[in-house]
């Protein structure tokens, strides 16, 4: 197999709809270009669609559950966020008013802020909350991106190719994406350069994440994955 000389596909609203719909169990298409001109890769035949259907069966779960205490839980579990102290966390907005999800839910498109939600994690739990947080933010309400290492590795290869002139605005610096208000100001430019605007974060998360994970797997074949990961600066975020 041969690498190709590559180049990011385009996160258009049809590349969006196409990876997305790899979280359920007939899609449109299964063959895909993971490079722009690049071959051709079977992600049925690959064995994804079992890989990412799991993932879809789990985060309905999270969405359905009520129960604050299993909420967290199941987040921290499911993307291996390995925050501890949870059960101290819920202790704590249940001092607050916050009961369940329903509550904390209600709280955050009423205002409850990330900055104090996350240092609120972390002075209960002990953890490094950040990520966690993020993801807690995007299932209470989906125009919260989540900070993914996958997915923040694959922004940043976009708003820092030359490949894509409308996005080369250079961004932030990946060590100041510790400051979560700075990284939604990127994530909505990225989304303002492709013209994906309309959709959600979720949507686009996931576009970006299951395009990550079908890149990585296809670098493991070919010599080991390209991209640099991120590497967050906690201290932006104490």
């Amino acid at each position: 197999m041969n690498k190709p000389e590559w180049k990011l596909i385009r996160p258009s609203a049809d590349a969006v709809e196409t990876f997305n719909a790899f979280w359920t169990e007939n899609p449109t298409k299964t063959k895909v270009q993971l490079f722009d001109g690049g071959e051709f890769v079977d992600v049925k035949e690959e064995g994804f669609i079992d890989d990412f259907l799991d993932y879809e069966e789990k985060d309905k779960a999270i969405l359905q559950e009520d129960n604050l205490y299993d909420f967290l839980v199941n987040i921290n579990k499911t993307y291996h966020t390995r925050v501890t102290g949870i059960k101290n966390l819920v202790e704590e907005l249940k001092k607050r008013g916050i009961n369940t999800t329903s509550d904390l839910k209600t709280q955050i498109l009423n205002g409850l802020s990330f900055l104090d939600f996350m240092k609120m994690c972390k002075i209960t739990t002990k953890s490094y909350t950040y990520s966690f947080a993020t993801k807690v933010f995007s299932f209470t309400d989906e125009k919260y991106p989540i900070v993914d290492s996958i997915v923040a590795t694959l922004l940043d290869e976009y708003q820092n190719s030359n490949k894509y002139p409308e996005c080369s605005y250079k961004g932030l610096p990946k060590s100041k994406w510790g400051d979560y208000k700075l990284y939604m100001d990127n994530y909505k430019a990225f989304k303002k350069a492709f013209k994906i605007e309309r959709l959600s974060s979720k949507q686009v998360d996931k576009f970006l994440w299951t395009y990550g994970k079908l890149i990585d797997a296809y670098w493991q074949k070919v010599g080991g994955f390209r991209f640099s990961h991120i590497s967050f600066d906690s201290k932006t975020i104490e």
